[in-house]
C-alpha cells in the first residue's frame, strides 16, 4: 500500500478536547500483478475525550488498519 495521510485538528477549548474535522488515508494498494487499485478512508466530524495527541492517533491508528485490511483485500491470489 502506497498511501498519504492527512489531518485537519482543532482545538475545542469549550469541551476541553480536540475537534476534528477530517483525518484521511489515501493510497494504491497494490495488486501484486503490477497493478494498484485506488482506496481511500476517512473521518469527519469527530471529537477526541482529551486535548492530548493520542485520541488523533487512536484515529489514525484506525484508519490505517482499514488501509492494511484493503491491502489484503485486493492482493491478487497465490497461485
Amino acid at each position: 500500500m502506497f498511501a498519504k495521510t492527512g489531518a485537519a485538528v482543532g482545538l475545542d477549548a469549550l469541551n476541553d478536547r480536540l475537534g476534528v474535522g477530517a483525518i484521511t488515508i489515501a493510497g494504491y494498494p497494490d495488486k501484486d500483478d503490477g497493478r494498484f487499485d485506488v482506496s481511500c478512508a476517512g473521518l469527519t466530524g469527530a471529537s477526541t475525550p482529551t486535548t492530548g495527541p493520542s485520541g488523533n492517533l487512536g484515529i489514525a491508528h484506525d484508519l490505517a488498519m482499514i488501509a492494511a485490511y484493503l491491502q489484503e483485500a485486493t492482493a491478487a491470489p497465490v497461485k
